[in-house]
Order: structure tokens, then C-alpha cells, then sequence
């Protein structure tokens, strides 16, 4: 027996000799190769960023810069999941459309979404993260103009498909150029800002319809808002450098390493170290996927395969758990609730300051909670939340205060609770689950998905709801999906926190059967830590 332990403890002591030579003389490359990069001299060595020119901030800083410009796009997606909200209050009316037409209104900027989430990894590759994000501003442009100028249903329609291209085309693109951009110990709350400003949008959203609803012509002005914030997007993406990894893949490996150099701290081994594993890993990738076709990648590499069906899940349990129905439909439920047309717009700001308030958990703490726990907890509650909203409809219609107040009181735990886990962890997965090569693909499903539970929550919500009732529509439909959700969470979802996206790789690799009794492991873990008043422990602090 001690024969048995000496060897395993030489062999390990041997291992950990191979590896520190082996990193010794990766780095010893990485030297070489670094001291050629800075010798190279390049005109335009800013050219993806003239900003960087001028303002050159600690890594830290410029990581949270490039964060928030490039989340302005989720302004405009959360603007216009709101905005919508009031007008469907008074512009069927004026423009004299049918219930049939009121839907199509609501629903068919998801249709335009799927062409936007097609269009992702072709518009990526070819124009870059950046290209992508200024085609998407040029999208919304137009969209808020034939909104705001329509006189008929057909423009109207035209319009909102066109906004509705520039959301699958965002979508797809923000959430993966923030995760190739940021380092490793930060990348989920980074991306978690992503959905912080969507939901400041959805509020900025209802201020607006709440600005503009005793004007003549209210909903014009409502929809016509869009262009301010399309504007902003403007000019942040002009500021925005381009993607490292998306240069490395278009042989531009000198501007690569200027960017990576204002975005990481070069003096840490770790952060050079990994710009020099990034790049072989994509270059490699890049040269291996020109002998297959690259779609088949996602389903037939079973590593790719289990990333794209824990991105399809989470996509389906984030739009069926009903977010989008209660955004677009929230002015419409209050007044169904007792609130008059006026009252329900304003009301509607309230809602949207708890989404708010919510978001903010997981940019302060889901690269110390992890994936798992910032999503778990709060589905638990919003499944409350849901039975809160779906009861309120059961009281009568005469007891008007009661009514509302119990909606209000769900809606509002729904949006604080449902912006804490649903709402950012799909897109923190999406982001950094795929290998480079196929990061473009993988969103792109991902964001096609996103987009199809959209048209069928919100296209067919008022069919749904005079089949199975307001009731049945929360309580039954959204909250069951939901708990089933947590459910397949608890069980098939793993922590990816604390790695490189390279990294992730040995994660996605680990065979289900294991995953799931890792997963029931840390669950009783965690269950035991915190029935003992363990919660420092419990939450992995």
C-alpha cells in the first residue's frame, strides 16, 4: 500500500514537472512571437478604433466602456418591447385595424428576427462584430421611421419587421462580441450589462409612452423615440474596437494584439499567455472547418452538440417562462387588471424600475455565484410570481383594488426576479459556450430560437388567452414550462465561471451521466451548507 502511494505520488510529482515545463515553453514562444508582433509596424495600428487613439484607459475601465456602448443596442431591444405597450392603447384605433392585424403587429417583428438570427454568422464573418452592430443601427433607423410615418397597416408592418431583422442581427452579435472581449473573471457580469441595459430600456420605454400618451398623435411619437437611442447606438459603435479573436480569424494577428492590450492587463502571465492560445485555437479551428461544413460542426462533435442544446433550452425556457407576452402586453393586462388606459401607462414605469433593480445581482456577483446559482434561485420565484399574475384574474372584476394589486404585486416580483437568472444567464451561456469558429453559428441558433418562442408567446397570446384564460396562460402555461425549466437547470446545466472560453471546452466534453451527479452532488451540497447557516460557504464565497 505505501509502495502504491509513493508511486502515484512520483507519478503525479512528474505530471506537475511536465506541465510547468511545458508552460515554460510555451512561454518561451509566446516571447518570441510577442517580441516579432511589436516589431511590426503598422500605420493604422488603431484603425478598428479611432478612440483608442486618443483616451486609453486601464484595461478594467475600457472592458466596462466597450461593455456599455455596445449594450446600447440592448436599449433599443428593451425600448422596443415597451414602447409597444401604450400604443397598442390608442394606434389601432387610429390606423383602424383588426384584432388579427393588432397581432401581427405585435408578433411579426419576431418573424423579422428569425431573418435577422439567420444572417448573423454570414454578416460576423464577413464585416466583423463591429460591421454587424453598424448594419443593426442603419436596421433601427429605418424601422423607427416607417413606425412613427405609417398611415396604413402595410408600413406599419414593413416597419416593425425591419426592427425586428435589427433585433435577431443584435441579439446575436452584442452578447458574443462582449464575451470575446472580456477576461475571464469578469465576463459573465460583463455580459449580465447586456441585460441590464435591455431592461433600461424597457424602462426608458414606458417614461417615453408615459411622456408622450396626452399628446395628439401620442403613438408617433412613441414609436418615433426610437431614433434618439438608434443614434446613441451610432456613435457608440464608431467608438468600439474590433473583436480580437474576429481579427485573429481574418489574419489580422498584429491589430489583435493592440486590442487585446487595452482590454486585458498584459503584465499578468495568464492574460498573455491566453491571447497566444486564442490564437492557435482559432487558427487551427479556422483551417480544419474549410475541410467540412461547419453547421453539421454543431451536431455532429458531440462537445458542440450538448453547447447548442443547453443554448436552445435556455433560449425556450427564458421566452416561454412569458417575459415577452407581459413587455408587449403589459399596458393591455392592466387595464384588463381595472386600470384605465391613462393608469396603465403610467403604472407600467413601475414594472420596469423592478427589472431594473433586478438586474443588478448578477453584474455585481455571477462570476462569484456562478451560472447555476444566479439562475436557479430566482426561477423558484418567479414561478410564484406567475400563479401571483394568473390568480389576480380570478378575483371579481368589481373589486377592482384587489384586483390590481395582487397583478401588480406578481408582475412586479415576476420582472425583479425574472431579470436576475432568466433573463442574463441564456445570454452569458450563448456568448461563451462555442469554440471561435463556430461562436457565430451557435449564437445564431441560439438568437433563431430566441426569436421563434418571441412570435408564439406574443403572435398568439390573445388566442391563448381566451382558450385557457388569463389564469391558465400564467399559472398553467408559463409557470409550468417554468418549474419543468428549473428542473432540467438543476439536473443537465453546468458551471462555467472562472474560464477562459478556449477553457470551456473540457467542460462541454464531460459526459451527461457525470454532469448530472456532479450537478445532484453540489445541489445537496449547497442545501446542506445552507440548512446549517452556512451562506458564505453555500453561495462560494
Amino acid at each position: 500500500m505505501e509502495l502504491l502511494d509513493t508511486l502515484n505520488a512520483e507519478e503525479k510529482k512528474s505530471k506537475e514537472v511536465a506541465t510547468v515545463s511545458t508552460d515554460e515553453a510555451f512561454l518561451e514562444e509566446a516571447d518570441k512571437e510577442e517580441e516579432s508582433l511589436l516589431k511590426e509596424q503598422i500605420p493604422h495600428v488603431y484603425q478598428s478604433s479611432w478612440f483608442l487613439g486618443y483616451f486609453k484607459p486601464q484595461p478594467v475601465v475600457f472592458q466596462w466602456i466597450l461593455t456599455i456602448f455596445a449594450s446600447i443596442g440592448g436599449v433599443l431591444f428593451g425600448v422596443d418591447q415597451s414602447l409597444i405597450s401604450a400604443v397598442l392603447l390608442y394606434m389601432p384605433q387610429d390606423l383602424h385595424l383588426t384584432s388579427s392585424q393588432v397581432s401581427m403587429v405585435v408578433g411579426f417583428p419576431a418573424l423579422g428576427a428569425l431573418v435577422g438570427s439567420a444572417i448573423v454568422p454570414a454578416c460576423n464573418l464577413a464585416t466583423g462584430r463591429k460591421g454587424s452592430l453598424i448594419i443593426t443601427t442603419i436596421l433601427y433607423t429605418v424601422g423607427a421611421i416607417l413606425e412613427a410615418d405609417s398611415h396604413g397597416f402595410g408600413t406599419m408592418l414593413a416597419g416593425r419587421m425591419v426592427i425586428g431583422v435589427a433585433l435577431g442581427l443584435e441579439g446575436g452579435t452584442v452578447p458574443m462580441y462582449i464575451a470575446e472581449c472580456a477576461s475571464r473573471k469578469k465576463r459573465g457580469s460583463l455580459i449580465s450589462i447586456y441585460q441590464f441595459m435591455l431592461q433600461v430600456g424597457i424602462l426608458l420605454g414606458y417614461v417615453v409612452d408615459a411622456m408622450f400618451v396626452n399628446v395628439s398623435g401620442n403613438w408617433r411619437f412613441m414609436l418615433g423615440s426610437s431614433l434618439f437611442f438608434s443614434t446613441l447606438l451610432g456613435v457608440g459603435t464608431v467608438i468600439l474596437p474590433e473583436s480580437p479573436r474576429w481579427l485573429v480569424l481574418t489574419d489580422r494577428v498584429t491589430i489583435a494584439y493592440s486590442m487585446w492590450s487595452k482590454t486585458k492587463d498584459l503584465s499578468q502571465t495568464d492574460e498573455r499567455k491566453e491571447f497566444f492560445e486564442m490564437k492557435r485555437k482559432v487558427l487551427r479551428e479556422h483551417e480544419e472547418s474549410k475541410k467540412r461544413s461547419v453547421w453539421l460542426d454543431l451536431f455532429r462533435i458531440r462537445r458542440n452538440f450538448r453547447a447548442v442544446f443547453l443554448g436552445v433550452m435556455l433560449m425556450i425556457i427564458q421566452e416561454f417562462s412569458g417575459i415577452n407576452a407581459i413587455s408587449y402586453y403589459m399596458g393591455t393586462l392592466l387595464h384588463r387588471s381595472g386600470f384605465s388606459s391613462l393608469d396603465s401607462v403610467y403604472w407600467s414605469m413601475l414594472p420596469g424600475f423592478c427589472g431594473i433593480l433586478g438586474t443588478l445581482p448578477p453584474v455585481l456577483f455571477m462570476d462569484r455565484l456562478g451560472r447555476r446559482m444566479m439562475i436557479l434561485a430566482p426561477m423558484s420565484v418567479v414561478i410564484i410570481s406567475l400563479a401571483l399574475c394568473g390568480f389576480s384574474f380570478l378575483i371579481s372584476k368589481e373589486n377592482v383594488s384587489g384586483r390590481t394589486a395582487l397583478y401588480m404585486l406578481g408582475v412586479c416580483i415576476y420582472e425583479l426576479f425574472w431579470s436576475q437568472g432568466l433573463g442574463p444567464v441564456p445570454w452569458v451561456i450563448l456568448g461563451e459556450a462555442f469554440p471561435a469558429y463556430l461562436r457565430n453559428h451557435g449564437m445564431a441558433v441560439g438568437d433563431f430560437v430566441t426569436f421563434v418562442g418571441n412570435f408564439i408567446t406574443t403572435y398568439w397570446f390573445s388566442d391563448m388567452a381566451a382558450a385557457m384564460t388569463e389564469t391558465g396562460v400564467f399559472a398553467g402555461f408559463f409557470g409550468g414550462i417554468t418549474f419543468l425549466g428549473l428542473l432540467y437547470c438543476l439536473l443537465l446545466m453546468p458551471e462555467t465561471k472562472d474560464k477562459t472560453l478556449e477553457q470551456l471546452d473540457e467542460v462541454f466534453e464531460m459526459p451527461t451521466r457525470e454532469l448530472v451527479i456532479k450537478n445532484i452532488e453540489s445541489s445537496k451540497t449547497a442545501m446542506n451548507d445552507l440548512l446549517h447557516f452556512r451562506f458564505g460557504k453555500a453561495l462560494g464565497w
